[in-house]
């Protein structure tokens, strides 16, 4: 997918299911964050794409234990609310911690969903991250049926 429609369905799901702005704008950040790392990672072929920045383990991870800690502390921020109640309390170490953990968080939740948005375009990889195996393609990359899906879906 293009990064205009990672942005666009990624921010889709996450306001519906959170309904949170902040959440949305940061999961929109790393909705494109995938491909934009592999323009930064040094090449030494030219068959980089959709290899190790697409693996999911990297991203699913640092969730899990992100969301375990999040939860289990009582300041997982999941609407508006939340966000707006816990930086009116003034900031401290602990406040500072908790943005920074849902911060971190929703940001990898919109690398994730960059993932699966690009699994139903081409190859992503599950077992082996340097080559990517599974594949459906529901329609081709840049094509008018990819922004009539984003559109749709969104």
């Amino acid at each position: 997918m293009m990064g205009f429609n990672h942005r666009l369905v990624t921010g889709s799901f996450v306001f519906a299911f959170t309904g949170s702005f902040f959440a949305t704008a940061i999961a929109c950040s790393g909705a494109t964050f995938p491909d934009s790392i592999e323009k930064i990672i040094p090449v030494r072929h030219n068959k980089i794409h959709r290899t190790i920045s697409h693996w999911f383990p990297i991203y699913l991870i640092p969730i899990s234990l992100i969301y375990y800690f999040l939860t289990t502390s009582g300041v997982f921020l999941l609407n508006n609310n939340q966000w707006f109640a816990l930086i009116g309390n003034g900031i401290n170490d602990m406040v500072i911690k908790t943005i920074g953990a849902n911060l971190a968080l929703w940001f990898l939740v919109g690398c994730l969903a960059h993932i699966v948005e690009d699994s139903i375009c081409g190859k992503i990889p599950i077992i082996n991250p340097t080559k990517p195996k599974v594949h459906f393609r529901l329609f081709y990359t840049n094509t008018p049926f990819e922004y009539i899906f984003s559109f749709c879906i969104s």
